[in-house]
This record gives structure tokens, sequence and C-alpha cells, in this order.
């Protein structure tokens, strides 16, 4: 398993995030999200040391890619700078609550906004020492810095990349009903995709780490805050459901390759590389999303009770890795 300190690590790169640039937040995102697979999961001892081995390198990185200027020498290390030590208090991550509550309506540059936030406060529920004000009014600054752009999608050569179109998940999709139709919503979304390769918001990687961080914040106690936010789950099938294929250059579509290893093995994070487009043709920020979208799967498979269902949705993992 990975100690604690991969955890602190997380929760400091997610608040100095929020002096930078939303982005930013995905490093210490995948750190949290690490933590919690190998500590959820049945890995063996090879498997963590692969895992570790490229969460150090994530560490190394320190963001790069993420922000402007990220790449100057200076900021190595920028978001893993500790802050100051000062009493901590739990009761300190409502201020979160309170700045999600702001922005959990509406899609927010593919569901990160909620992502983020749901990892932040699960990881601070762990480890509650490092719920300073420095830690948590970083967080905070990180969450409120969201803009209402539901996020970009590419429409094909002709139109190119639009920030979000007009949809009416209304009058496409049932109201949710609880946390379960979420779920299986998400699901059917993987399972019924042509697996026909498509670009923007985040695509499915994202729908999945978005629909986990609701089971997250239902989980620690902020359901009604979570049910807040099912429209612009709504939102985000809709706007993905919107993309047309993204053709090669001879304006053919490209299909989708699965993973053949599943990330419970060691010859899975042996083999991926995070220089790579994923399974899922996401190609920016290939290991942080790796990470993440790994622990979102693993921990809504586990909320899934039906036995046959979890084995029809298992089938289609390689999709998303």
């Amino acid at each position: 398993m990975l100690s604690e300190s991969y955890l602190e690590k997380g929760i400091t790169a997610l608040s100095r995030a929020g002096e930078k640039a939303p982005m930013a937040g995905h490093t210490g995102a995948a750190v949290i999200a690490a933590y919690f697979f190998c500590q959820n999961t049945r890995l063996d001892a090879a498997t963590q040391s692969m895992i570790r081995k490229h969460v150090d390198a994530l560490i190394e990185a320190s963001g790069k890619g993420w922000y402007p200027g990220s790449e100057n020498p200076e900021e190595r290390g920028a978001l893993f700078k500790p802050h100051p030590a000062a009493p901590s208090d739990l009761h300190l991550c409502q201020d979160i609550l309170s700045v999600l509550d702001r922005k959990i309506t509406r899609l927010r540059s593919s569901g990160h906004c909620t992502i983020f936030a749901s990892l932040a406060l699960k990881a601070l529920k762990r480890m509650p020492s490092m719920a300073t004000p420095s830690v948590v009014g970083g967080i905070c600054r990180l969450i409120e810095s969201f803009s209402d752009s539901p996020g970009q999608g590419y429409y094909g050569k002709e139109k190119g990349w639009i920030k979000g179109i007009p949809v009416a998940p209304e009058e496409h999709l049932p109201p949710y009903e609880n946390l379960d139709s979420v779920v299986h919503a998400a699901f059917r979304e993987v399972v019924t995709h042509d697996k026909i390769r498509r670009k923007g918001y985040g695509s499915l990687v994202h729908l999945m780490t978005h629909t986990n961080a609701l089971l997250d914040l239902t989980e620690m106690g902020s359901g009604e805050m979570a049910r807040k936010g099912y429209a612009a789950h709504q939102t985000h099938i809709m706007l993905l459901r919107s993309l047309p294929p993204d053709l090669d250059e001879n304006d053919g579509v490209v299909f989708l390759k699965p993973n053949p290893h599943n990330p419970l093995t060691y010859d899975y994070w042996a083999g991926v590389d995070a220089n790579q487009p994923s399974a899922s043709a996401l190609g920016l920020g290939g290991m942080d999303h790796i990470l993440k979208v790994n622990y979102a799967f693993f921990n809504l498979i586990e909320s899934v009770k039906t036995p046959d269902l979890q084995a029809q949705y298992m089938e289609h993992l390689g999709y998303l890795t």
C-alpha cells in the first residue's frame, strides 16, 4: 500500500493548485486517487511497487503541463511545498462544501470541479491533521476558480472545438431516483458506447470519475449535496452523446482498442505508457487520468450489488484504462 505520506502530498498539491490554475488540480487528485485505489483493492507487492513508481514520477513532474509556467525550473516542486504548521480543524471542511454548493449544480470543466472537491474531502477525512486554514483555504480557491464552462468537445474539422452546446437532458433521460440510478446510467453509457473515437468533455473516463465523485460525497454524508449534482451529471452524458466520431486523416472512423490487462495485475502497470493516449483516446495527462479512473471504476463497481451487472460492466473496463 502507499503510505499516508502520499495522501499528505496529494492534499498539499490540491491546495497549492488553487494558486496556479483549475487544471493544476490533476496532480494532487491523481496522488489521492492512487492512495485510495491501493487501499481499496487487493494488489500483490510487485504491483503496488510498480504503482508507487508511477506515482513518484508524477510527483517528480510536479504538475508539468497543467498550468501556465509549469515547465519553468523554478516551478519544480511548487505544488508539493508544505504549508506552515498550524492547528487543524476538520470542521473547516464545511468551507469546501459551501464553495462546492455554489458550483455543483452546473457541469464545470467535464466534472473536474466536483471530482477535485470530493477527493479533497475524502482525503482530509482520512487525514484530519491536514485540515488547517491554509490547506482548506487553498482547496476552496481551487474549487472557486472553476468557470461556468462545461468543458469542450471536438465537433469535426469544420466546427472544431466548441465549449458546450445546448442540450436538454430532461427530454432524453429520466430523472435520477437515487445514487444507484446515477451509477447505472454511467455504466450503461460505457456498455452501449459504439467504441468509436470521439474527443471532448473528458470522454467516458471523466464520466466515471464524475460519477464516483457523487458516490464519494454521498458516502461521506453529503448525499443532499450530491443530489444537487445530478442534473450536471445528466448534462455530461448528453454532451458526450453529442460528439461526432473523430475521423482519421482519410476521414475514416477510428475504433478504440481496449487495454488487454486488468489494472489489478502487475502486467497492466508494467505496460502502461503515461505518454500515450489511453484506450479511451484521452491524450493529455496520461498517468493522472489512469490513476483516477482506476480508483473511480473499482470504487463504483463495488457499489453494484447485482453480480450479472458487475460482470457486464467489468467486460468494458479496458476501454476506460
